[in-house]
């Protein structure tokens, strides 16, 4: 485990802090010499500093989030009764992975909808005053026309 103070790799880092109820759980959620924590830090990219019932995970925003989540879901998983074993730290920090990509490619998808509809909407609305701009100035024509008679 590292410190999370340090930053990772001179990005931005954002720290994020868990506290657990249950003291017993802890020894087996942070593994035997902290072995599921090292596979976490590995997997998410993130620092993890554990003291007492808190844990500070600390990374860029994205990569903390998949941390705290895995861990989050893993200590779940144990207050059910359930065991951990590191295929399971394994699948969940991966799920989680592919749930956020999956994630980002549904909001790119709907900002790429977005702009195509701003650019029809954009379209249309200059083609309507084009339209308005001639039917002004052709009424406007008329009445000079009109009034000159």
């Amino acid at each position: 485990m590292s410190d999370p103070a340090a930053g990772v790799g001179g990005r931005a880092t954002d720290v994020r802090r868990m506290a657990f109820d249950d003291n017993a759980l802890l020894a087996v959620l942070y593994g035997h010499h902290d072995r599921h924590l090292v596979r976490i830090e590995q997997l998410a990219n993130v620092q993890l500093s554990a003291r007492g019932n808190q844990l500070a995970i600390a990374g860029t925003s994205e990569d903390a989030a998949v941390a705290h989540k895995a861990i989050a879901g893993l200590y779940e998983r144990l207050k059910r009764g359930l065991s951990i074993e590191m295929a399971d730290i394994d699948a969940a920090v991966k799920q989680i992975k592919a749930d956020a990509t999956e994630a980002e490619a549904r909001l790119q998808k709907l900002k790429q909808a977005g702009g195509e509809s701003w650019a029809v909407l954009s379209g249309a609305l200059a083609e309507s005053r084009k339209t308005f701009d001639q039917a002004s100035q052709k009424a406007w024509e008329t009445l000079k026309r009109a009034s000159a008679a």
